[in-house]
């Protein structure tokens, strides 16, 4: 079972440089999350982002015309969030934070569950706040994938402390469907990147020395640094689920495989 540990000297400010400093990139990605969810709600309404971090998701679902939330354990950027977007929200453990039942359209847990001491709560508690037919959306790292066999304990997901649990597909199927969720969607999940992004990633975490100079070569001696591009670092999935209507006969959504790339815009 993992410990408590002191979030506020955890996730403080100095956390959150990493996603300041890619920011641009990383509205790219978050714009395909939220393409996919829209795939599946049933209409624009109210959306609460559970670990909002620097709130550049919930700047783009409000520009795409939903009313939203966000809810985070740290303190950090909450009231520059608040301020800047006009929204509510909520610092706290997202277990603990009191919302009415049946308030949202749809909640998005954007690497975040991994982070929680109750994952299993979070769900339920995710459940209970969605309205019939409601959506949810998770991203999280999948230890059954193919870079966390290759690398074992280099992986780069492995973070003590940070990451308290970790799912494979089928136990992220097998919690989201005991917690009455029908799937709808789930398969492996990348990102957005720039050559300079992922020389600097492989760099710090893996160090493997004769890719890295053929990066070198394109991203400083051809310019390339900057060159967007889609990745699938082949560590991460997620799903997109629905909460069941209140009337019987709903006839159960075939999950379907993920073709991340198409919602990405990269």
């Amino acid at each position: 079972m993992p410990v408590a540990v002191n979030t506020e000297s955890l996730y403080d400010a100095a956390y959150f440089d990493y996603y300041v400093m890619t920011a641009a990139i990383n509205r790219r990605t978050y714009a395909g999350h939220l393409a996919l969810i829209e795939k599946f709600a049933l209409g624009k309404g109210r959306l609460l982002d559970v670990g909002c971090a620097t709130g550049d998701f919930l700047d783009i679902a409000k520009s795409r015309g939903w009313e939203v939330s966000g809810v985070d354990i740290s303190p950090a950027y909450a009231d520059r969030i608040a301020k800047r977007l006009n929204v509510p929200i909520t610092v706290g453990d997202f277990n603990k934070v009191h919302y009415p039942l049946e308030s949202f359209d749809v909640v998005r847990m954007g690497d975040s569950i991994e982070h929680m001491l109750d994952p299993r709560g979070a769900v339920k508690k995710v459940f209970s706040i969605l309205k019939p037919g409601g959506i949810g959306y998770v991203r999280t790292p999948d230890i059954s994938h193919i870079m966390p066999r290759l690398v074992g304990k280099r992986w780069i997901q492995l973070k003590p402390f940070e990451h308290l649990y970790y799912f494979s597909r089928a136990t992220m199927r097998r919690l989201l469907e005991e917690e009455g969720f029908y799937l709808l969607k789930m398969g492996s999940a990348g990102i957005c990147c720039t050559l300079d992004m992922l020389r600097n990633r492989l760099e710090h975490y893996y160090n493997p020395r004769p890719l890295l100079k053929i990066l070198d070569f394109f991203a400083d001696t051809l310019r390339l640094g900057r060159a967007r591009f889609y990745l699938d670092p082949l560590e991460e999935m997620q799903a997109v689920f629905q909460k069941p209507h209140h009337h019987d006969g709903l006839s159960v959504p075939e999950p379907m495989s993920c073709d991340y790339r198409k919602k990405t815009g990269c």
